[in-house]
């Protein structure tokens, strides 16, 4: 439906608090409007009160103990204002006084045995003083009678006082909501914006999870409110000084809280009790002012009317809730945005060594160079531990500083990198110099320094995730230079036979070194015609200059095609059951000759069309026009 078409109130009975009356001149005005009236303000103060400002005492209300006369104490309670869990006001305007003893003995009358029931295991009692809101009338004033109506028919009240009860209790009243509301408190007063933090490091799924696990805390009560933690390294395990540490980059820090305190208004608050909307009847609007803790007397004889109080401990406020008042919240803020900034007292990097032992880096942030007169501790999550030397790297003169704002920190005993290991290494605030030798960091932390990250025992904690560099990629292999091997020409016979120059290039670089053809054996030549497939080995070769041969091959012109390859065998291969070990030899700068092949190794190339496989060299010739 729009936003302006009529609705009906979801109320089961006449009056609603989400009904007011709308006057119009010529109304007839009865006793619903009137309730009707006082209902919606009544409930809409309520709302407010419980939805935003929450419950507890406002002022006063102080528990005291006296001794009374014989054997009892009477507890006082002070005026004061309170609003309970329903989000009623409660205004106690006379100081409230009772008998302890005498209430025991009420207790006991209205059931045999209480007193008995409620005894703790060395003889001592607890009772809660709570106080919550209730109404009263008052003022009777005479209605028109009818004949023969009852005096009580014929007098109402014309006024409902606002009231209180202030009662004693053997256990205290249910308060989730305060509970939680502390939780989270100390939960988001773990939290650190961290500038420049790795978003991946970030905590905003673990915040996100903790809060969405209130409600189920609520069962442990106002003590327990720290988880058991053993991180960061000296944190005691059970000590309320040791929280989980939660860290948000301080770039998105905004947008991140946005997302958790929408997941704790949505979908968390809702589910505490009592219910914001509408608080139920079964629930118990009662707040805790205090608890009191007694002893009893021997039994009388013959008993008197009241037991005896042996002892009565002062009262106790612990686990009571309280409201602050908006302008002391307003005068908090600014002391908490004149408060000092926490820093990051170091960030870490990491290297492996060639042992594959983890290498540290800090880099200090202080307004000054420091000095590390002494190793460090360093604890990873994998469960080594040692201790780490630190150095200063040296500067352009090649000298290491006394103080620097990095230190490069190296084991002292086997320290292995393991790939997104977390590693924690603790900074003693005594060991390190900052700025001059008579200056310690603990000096500054004393002097108003707030760092991060700080023990209950005063150690400064870095942390780190290892990364292993990964192997660098082995040099690319070149390939080794190609050259053309032999440039063939045709040469113009008179005789049926086919002659061809062979110009050789063993060695295409000039002038040095001279490198010369000086061995061709026929059988490791062959002329293959590409057309027919026709191979013909050389009748003769013979050199004419250093690397220029000349070659002649008994093949008729007429069956010869014009194109034509030549494969030249760079070592010697089988012939008709024949071994011919012979190769093609090079001779370089008139030294003792070594085969072809060996020559490619040497000289650091390849020749072009070189068949690896088959050991062989391949050249093309066109002949001038096809015979």
């Amino acid at each position: 439906m729009s936003v302006n078409d009529p609705c009906v109130s979801i109320s089961t009975g006449t009056l609603s608090p989400d009904l007011r009356v709308n006057y119009a001149f010529g109304m007839i005005l009865g006793l619903d409007e009137f309730l009707q009236e006082q209902q919606y303000f009544l409930e809409k103060g309520r709302l407010h009160e419980r939805a935003l400002h929450g419950f507890g005492t406002v002022y006063g209300l102080q528990v005291t103990k006296t001794k009374a006369d014989g054997a009892d104490y009477t507890i006082e309670v002070a005026p004061g204002m309170a609003i309970d869990q329903w989000g009623r006001e409660v205004v106690v305007r006379s100081a409230q006084c009772a008998r302890l003893g005498a209430w025991l003995a009420a207790q006991e009358q209205a059931k045999q045995g209480t007193i008995e029931a409620n005894k703790g295991v060395s003889g001592e009692f607890t009772v809660y003083v709570v106080i919550s809101y209730t109404e009263c009338e008052d003022d009777l004033v005479p209605l028109p009678g009818q004949p023969c109506s009852s005096s009580s028919q014929a007098m109402a009240a014309s006024r409902l006082r606002d009231a209180w009860n202030i009662d004693l209790r053997w256990s205290p009243p249910p308060m989730p909501a305060w509970d939680t509301d502390r939780r989270l408190a100390r939960l988001l007063s773990s939290v650190q914006i961290v500038a420049g933090l790795d978003p991946a490091l970030s905590s905003e799924g673990d915040i996100i999870g903790a809060i969405q696990n209130l409600p189920g805390d609520v069962s442990a009560g106002p003590d327990d409110l720290w988880p058991l933690v053993d991180w960061p390294p000296g944190s005691p395990p059970s000590s309320p000084s040791g929280p989980v540490r939660y860290r948000l980059p301080a770039e998105t820090a905004a947008d991140a809280l946005d997302r958790i305190f929408t997941v704790w208004v949505t979908q968390v608050r809702p589910l505490l009790s009592p219910g914001l909307t509408q608080p139920a009847d079964s629930s118990d609007p009662a707040v805790l002012l205090a608890s009191i803790s007694f002893t009893l007397g021997p039994v009388a004889s013959p008993p008197g009317p009241d037991p005896v109080i042996a002892s009565c401990d002062p009262p106790d406020d612990h686990g009571r809730p309280y409201v602050l008042h908006t302008r002391l919240l307003q005068e908090l803020r600014i002391l908490a945005e004149e408060a000092t900034t926490s820093r990051e007292l170091a960030t870490l990097t990491n290297d492996v060594d060639a042992q594959g032992q983890l290498i540290l880096t800090a880099w200090f942030h202080l307004d000054q160079p420091v000095a590390l007169t002494a190793p460090v501790q360093v604890r990873s999550r994998s469960g080594t531990s040692g201790t780490f030397s630190p150095a200063a790297p040296p500067d352009l003169s090649g000298v290491a500083p006394q103080f620097s704002d990095v230190w490069i920190l190296t084991p002292d005993s086997a320290f292995p990198a393991i790939e997104n290991d977390q590693v924690a290494v603790s900074f003693a605030p005594g060991s390190v110099l900052v700025g001059d030798p008579a200056t310690t960091l603990a000096d500054r932390v004393a002097h108003g320094l707030d760092l991060l990250d700080t023990t209950p025992a005063g150690d400064v904690i870095a942390f780190e995730t290892v990364q292993v560099p990964a192997p660098p990629p082995p040099p690319p292999v070149s390939p080794p230079p190609v050259r053309e091997f032999v440039t063939i020409t045709p040469v113009p016979t008179a005789v049926s036979a086919l002659l061809f120059e062979f110009w050789f290039h063993p060695q295409p670089e000039w002038p040095e070194p001279r490198a010369v053809i000086s061995g061709l054996p026929l059988g490791l030549i062959d002329l293959v015609d590409e057309v027919t497939g026709q191979v013909v080995a050389p009748s003769a070769v013979q050199q004419e200059f250093p690397n220029v041969w000349r070659a002649v091959f008994e093949a008729k012109s007429p069956d010869v095609s014009g194109y034509l390859r030549f494969v030249f065998r760079t070592s010697g291969r089988v012939i008709a059951g024949v071994d011919l070990t012979e190769s093609i030899m090079v001779t370089v700068g008139g030294a003792g000759a070594m085969p072809l092949g060996e020559w490619m190794i040497k000289a650091g190339f390849t020749f072009l069309n070189w068949d690896r496989a088959r050991d062989a060299i391949t050249a093309y010739v066109r002949l001038g026009s096809p015979r």
